[in-house]
């Protein structure tokens, strides 16, 4: 659906909302403000915060006085978790190649995208409710576990793209250890040795089986 979109899309920003889904009052106005005042030409993100639909914010805000961040560990650094909306650039978005398609499996992780675009470019984060989402105390870990098994392919690409570029090497091995229990469901064990780093991806194997069997 988002390849068939970005083939597709004709303004110069955009941003992914699910149906189920709605932004929030004032978000348009928020993002075009933010867009036209952007002066580095490097931001080609606003990242916006998500709620549920009674306006409770979803996971943490973002520490205020950052103009300008690499998203994926600004957000480690600071502790931010809860789901965020993005807003990018279109054109950046498709400099990056598409998200592969699988036989059989229905998902790649959409972070996949982010991450790969992040190399380039920075992101803005924007203490703003953009999206407000249906939201369920433990609707997202149940589900994910099971996307987990159902699209282990599409995690697995997206898990090579994180222990590759990822620069913690905490993050880069919790990443080797879901590559392991993934290709266990997959039974394709040519991913173990697809990373730049095979042998962190070896001494992942005792923790990676463990994940699969829970």
């Amino acid at each position: 659906a988002h390849n068939w979109a970005y083939e597709r899309i004709t303004t110069d920003w955009n941003m992914c909302i699910d149906s189920d889904d709605k932004l929030h009052q004032g978000a348009i106005e928020v993002i075009l403000d933010n867009i036209s005042n952007l002066h580095d030409f490097d931001i080609k993100c606003l990242v916006g915060l998500d709620s549920d639909f009674f306006g409770k914010v979803l996971g943490k805000k973002f520490p205020p006085g950052f103009e300008k961040v690499k998203i994926n560990q600004f957000m480690k650094d600071y502790k931010i978790n809860g789901d965020k909306k993005f807003v990018f650039n279109t054109e950046v978005m498709r400099q990056v190649n598409p998200y592969p398609i699988f036989s059989g499996e229905k998902l790649v992780p959409l972070s996949y995208k982010y991450i790969i675009a992040e190399q380039n470019i920075y992101f803005k984060p924007v203490n703003y409710i953009f999206c407000e989402v249906e939201y369920q105390e433990d609707g997202s870990t149940k589900n994910m576990y099971r996307q987990y098994r159902k699209n282990p392919k599409g995690f697995n690409f997206s898990r090579i793209a994180r222990i590759n570029l990822e620069k913690n090497y905490k993050q880069k091995f919790t990443n080797a250890i879901h590559l392991v229990s993934g290709t266990l469901f997959t039974g394709d064990l040519r991913d173990v040795f697809r990373t730049r780093h095979p042998a962190l991806v070896l001494a992942a194997i005792p923790a990676g089986i463990l994940l699969n069997i829970y």
